[in-house]
């Protein structure tokens, strides 16, 4: 996590991007970049990217996005509690059926079992984060 009062948006991220490149130097590791959806931060990234010629995985923080979605529901629709709660499923939903929320989960559950791979066991049995056959994500209709 890297943040700054002192510097501009751009230095921050061309700081967090030299450290990692520091930390990885031979590119071996796949490079990830949690982002809370405002354009301006995704275009900035993207450019110090580029700039090192590293590739990137951005992954969206939906904390913030449904941070985002409150505030603009409750703009659209000052007082009307139930009116602002099916505008914010709405726009949740679109997110959902365009796949982003799956590759979000599978991503997690991934680093989750590279946090806890076998060689961390004495019996190699790794405990599963989630009970067989249980779904990810439940669709709310």
């Amino acid at each position: 996590m890297w943040a700054s009062i002192e510097h501009t948006a751009q230095r921050v991220i061309d700081d967090a991007f030299d450290e990692a490149l520091r930390r990885d130097p031979d590119l071996r590791r796949r490079w990830v970049v949690l982002v809370d959806g405002q354009l301006d931060q995704r275009r900035r990234i993207e450019r110090a990217a580029a700039k090192r010629g590293v590739s990137i995985t951005i992954v969206l923080d939906i904390v913030h996005v449904l941070e985002y979605l409150w505030r603009a529901a409750h703009a659209f629709h000052p007082g009307a509690h139930a009116a602002a709660e099916q505008w914010v499923e709405c726009r949740l939903r679109a997110l959902r059926t365009s796949g982003d929320l799956d590759a979000y989960g599978a991503f997690l559950l991934a680093k989750e079992y590279e946090r806890t791979h076998p060689s961390r066991y004495a019996d190699a049995a790794v405990p599963i984060p989630l009970a067989p056959g249980r779904p990810h994500l439940r669709l709310v209709k």
